[in-house]
């Protein structure tokens, strides 16, 4: 190159934004696809981007003519080749960076190319053979990272790469014009099959990440991947050169592709567009018109209105405004007249007394006038109508008052007295003012009778104070509690008397004026004059559409009742049967008259507080009894008790099915084997004819079953609770006595018994057999009084009855149980002592011996203490079940002692009848024990026949 011409780097090349190559390591240079070819023939076919053509060195220095147009445009002039800058010494470049970056065929179209600027290729490709240099404006100095080059190897770089750049652009516009003969001749520009396939083979031919939404070629790994280091499906063993030639020309292929596709769709789509263009043009003159139309008709619509419509219809305006002035002169006529009513009613009140009639019905006329004419809108008159209101609520007020306290005055003997309420209740008629005498008289009434309760038992409460020696109550609350119960029902009998006094001159009145045509409507709402208190429940009508000032009276009647009896509701649950029957009596002999007032509502409220006041007298009775219960059973000695003619009478009743029919039965105190005294006593207890020895707690326990019987006859809708109470009652019983008796209980208990013997086990059966001979008639009992539907609650009173015959099975097995320990434990060890062949031998007299004779005094013991206690028919079962026990037990015994090396049965004649003799003996004397009948003592029978067998003997 020329001393005196401008270097090739200093022309119109796109700028390179890359740091120096001295400062760069080796890895982060560019790198392209492919090495630059070997020979002149492979530059031909060269399809590397971005790079500018080579010039031959014969050829001129200048550059070509069409320079890019981002070229920087400060670059050094031609001209003046002092002004070049001189390039730096060789030795400044590192060698081996420099080899690297001239043998790298770096695209740099891909880098510095802006889609948005005009297309680089057109302006550096225009004319690859001229030779006139670019614009002076388009050069510049070269950036400070190139100023280190070498002019020669940057020149020699550039014509190098020329070559392959011209070489690339030929062969471009080649591809395009044969694609467009091809398009031209083949197919018509809109086919849009091949258009489709176009689009097909350009998204199947090219990689979808260009396609992505999210592609950005900026992004440094997007850019590597895609530019420096390109991944190729060539894995052969080929050089890198060889491997970025095809990377370069797989994304030329990908390009051409995408064209095409572009250019297939635009010639689909224009002539489309262009139709609809004309379309969209049409349309809108066509638009233009029609509102061009609708204006014009507009105007000629407004003309023919003034003309046609506007002028005929002032006739009617006329004769509306001569109606509307008609109508004044009738409003103006009907004011003046209510002014003369207004004038009127304010001479009769200033007038003499007993005119309310008439100045009421001067009211009455004016109010007429006012719904007539509708004049209530006129603001003038509004000092007329409030003076009219006022009026007519003080000649009301005086009206009602004087005609409710004629009511409240209501005579039953003075009858003809009660004629002055007919004047009164017309005149309220013609008013229209009964409604609100109505009203004013339930709240008098319910007040009159707020202030005769709290005036009753405020007295009672004082009287009560007084005669208990204590100071005056601070309330009614306290006065009532500190009432005794005798006080307290006096006190009620009082307030019954004087609310039903009250209630029936109230519903004499009311029939009354019924009688003579007057009908008072219901009360707006019944309510009370306070809410909660004495007399003062808040009530908000009685909820019957018929209802009136009688029902509201009796309503609040029964909350005040309520009320008191909620105060005393502790004290009730600890007073006695016959108390809280007294209670329950008069109360529900109270409310059913009250009803009868009450048009026949019922008294939901006083009835479930007497209700309440029921259960929590069964809840805390029944707590009671289950204290003293057991208390009494921890405490039993089991001893036998004696049964008064009063008791036996209560049991004979519940045998009888009167089970209700007498009332509550003493409580005697609480003690171990405590004992009554009447004057009628019998020493046992009676039961369908079958006579049984009871224990004290026993017959407690019977007591408490009565209570709970005569509780279920009177409050029947408690009869289901009494169901589970005396089920419980019963198993409590039960089970604690399996716990005294069976389990032993009774040694650690209060009771403290040394041990349990006989007498204990016999007195328990008996009293199991009392009981469960008396659950048949409770069950009975229970049912006369339960409902239909409840009859499966007495399947408790069933499981209970098997309990206690399994219980009493159990103790007629504990006197075998007995008689076994003493055999087996006490007499089984004597069999030893006796040789009956040497007892014959020697001469000895005969008698038992210690075995036989032990198992023939226990026996006998026994009987001598259960034939006191037991009926014949316990007395023979135990004594067959422990003569079934001896029949075996003894000759298993002998048989035992004999395989024993320490004793033999006898082996001479005379020693097995001695054994013999002395069996039947024993057999014998226990066959002759007194209340053992046949069955028993049959038994006994089979000892003998196993003792000869045992022996040998026939």
């Amino acid at each position: 190159m020329a001393s005196g011409s401008t270097p090739v780097w200093a022309t119109s090349h796109p700028p390179l934004h890359t740091p120096p190559a001295s400062s760069l390591p080796r890895s982060a240079l560019p790198r392209s696809s492919h090495q630059p070819p070997s020979s002149p023939e492979a530059a031909s076919d060269v399809s590397s981007l971005g790079s500018p053509p080579s010039h031959s060195p014969s050829s001129s220095s200048k550059p070509p003519a069409s320079a890019a147009p981002s070229a920087a445009p400060s670059a050094a002039p031609s001209a003046a080749p002092s002004a070049a800058p001189s390039p730096p010494p060789q030795d400044d470049v590192d060698p081996e960076l420099l080899k690297s970056f001239l043998h790298s065929s770096f695209n740099l179209q891909s880098v510095v190319s802006d889609p948005r600027a005009p297309s680089y290729y057109e302006s550096f490709f225009a004319d690859p053979t001229s030779d006139e240099l670019p614009p002076p404006s388009s050069q510049r100095d070269p950036p400070p990272y190139l100023q280190g080059l070498s002019t020669e190897s940057v020149d020699a770089f550039l014509r190098r790469e020329g070559a392959r750049s011209a070489a690339f652009h030929r062969r471009r516009e080649r591809e395009r014009d044969q694609a467009a003969a091809a398009a031209s001749s083949s197919s018509p520009p809109s086919s849009p099959d091949r258009v489709d396939e176009d689009v097909a083979r350009a998204r199947e031919t090219v990689p979808a990440i260009f396609f992505s939404p999210d592609f950005d070629l900026t992004d440094p790994a997007v850019f590597e991947s895609l530019l420096i280091n390109p991944t190729t499906n060539n894995t052969s063993s080929s050089s890198p050169g060889s491997q970025r030639e095809a990377h370069q020309e797989q994304l030329t292929n990908h390009l051409d592709t995408v064209e095409v596709s572009l250019l297939s769709q635009v010639r689909r789509r224009s002539d489309a567009f262009f139709r609809e263009t004309s379309r969209f043009q049409s349309l809108t003159e066509l638009t233009d018109g029609g509102c061009a139309d609708v204006d014009d008709l507009r105007e000629r619509m407004e003309s023919l209105k003034r003309v046609c419509v506007d002028e005929p219809n002032s006739v009617p305006v006329r004769h509306r405004e001569k109606g509307n002035l008609l109508e004044l002169q009738e409003l103006v006529r009907a004011v003046r007249e209510l002014v003369g009513a207004k004038d009127a009613v304010v001479a009769i009140m200033e007038g003499k007394g007993g005119r309310e009639g008439e100045a009421l019905r001067e009211i009455s006329r004016a109010k007429g006038i006012i719904r007539e004419h509708s004049l209530t809108d006129l603001t003038a008159l509004d000092g007329v109508f409030k003076s009219l209101n006022s009026y007519e609520k003080l000649i009301a007020t005086r009206l009602c008052g004087t005609y409710v306290d004629d009511l409240l005055n209501y005579s039953l003997v003075d009858i003809e007295d009660n004629f002055s309420l007919l004047p009164g209740a017309k005149n309220l008629a013609e008013c229209d003012m009964l409604q609100a005498a109505s009203d004013l008289y339930c709240s008098r009434l319910q007040e009159q009778v707020k202030i005769m309760v709290k005036a009753t038992v405020t007295e009672c409460s004082a009287d009560a104070a007084g005669a208990g020696g204590g100071g005056a109550p601070t309330g009614i609350t306290e006065g009532v509690l500190k009432m005794t119960f005798a006080q307290f029902m006096g006190c009620l009998e009082l307030l019954f008397d004087q609310i039903l006094n009250v209630l029936n001159l109230s519903s004499s009145a009311h029939s009354f004026l019924s009688s003579n045509g007057v009908e008072m409507p219901p009360p707006a709402a019944a309510v009370a004059p306070s809410a909660g208190g004495l007399g003062g429940a808040a009530g908000g009508g009685s909820g019957n559409d018929k209802a009136n000032s009688l029902s509201a009276a009796a309503e609040l009647s029964h909350r005040s009742i309520s009320e008191l009896l909620r105060i005393r509701k502790d004290v009730h649950a600890g007073i006695s049967l016959v108390e809280i029957k007294q209670l329950w009596d008069s109360i529900l002999a109270f409310t059913l008259e009250v009803e009868t007032y009450n048009m026949g509502v019922r008294a939901w409220g006083l009835r479930s507080t007497l209700l309440a006041q029921a259960k929590g007298f069964i809840e805390r009775k029944h707590e009671t009894h289950m204290k003293q219960l057991v208390s009494t059973l921890d405490s039993e000695k089991w001893s036998q008790c004696d049964m008064s003619a009063m008791r036996q009478a209560s049991v004979d009743r519940l045998c009888s099915g009167r089970a209700a029919a007498g009332g509550e039965t003493g409580a005697p105190g609480v003690g171990a084997g405590a004992t009554e005294t009447p004057v009628n006593v019998v020493n046992m207890a009676k039961v369908d004819g079958r006579e049984f020895r009871v224990c004290w707690s026993a017959l407690l326990l019977v007591q408490m079953v009565m209570e709970d019987l005569a509780a279920a006859a009177h409050f029947q809708n408690l009869s289901t609770d009494m169901v589970s109470k005396i089920s419980e009652l019963l198993r409590v019983w039960n089970s604690r006595t399996t716990q005294l008796v069976l389990g032993a209980g009774a040694i650690h208990s209060a009771a403290g018994l040394k041990s349990i013997n006989a007498k204990h086990l016999a007195l328990v059966s008996q009293c199991l057999g009392f009981v469960g001979a008396l659950l048949p008639h409770v069950r009975a009992a229970l049912m006369a009084q339960l409902p239909r539907k409840a009859h499966g609650l007495l399947g408790d009173v069933d499981r209970i009855k098997k309990d206690f015959e399994e219980h009493g099975e159990k103790v007629l097995s504990k006197f075998v149980s007995i008689v076994e320990s003493i055999v087996e434990n006490g007499l089984a060890p004597s069999i030893l002592s006796v040789d009956y062949d040497k007892e014959v031998a020697s001469g000895a007299p005969a008698k038992l011996s210690p075995f036989v004779d032990g198992v023939v005094k226990n026996v006998s013991k026994l009987h001598q203490v259960l034939a006191t206690l037991l009926p014949d028919e316990l007395l023979e079962d135990v004594f067959g079940r422990i003569f079934n026990y001896l029949g075996f037990k003894m000759i298993e015994l002998f048989e035992t002692a004999n395989n024993s090396s320490k004793w033999s049965l006898p082996g001479t004649q005379p020693g097995k009848e001695r054994l013999q003799a002395e069996i039947k003996e024993m057999v014998g004397v226990l066959g002759a024990l007194a209340g053992i009948g046949g069955g028993a003592a049959g038994k006994l029978d089979g000892i003998e026949q196993k003792t000869r067998g045992m022996l040998g003997l026939q």
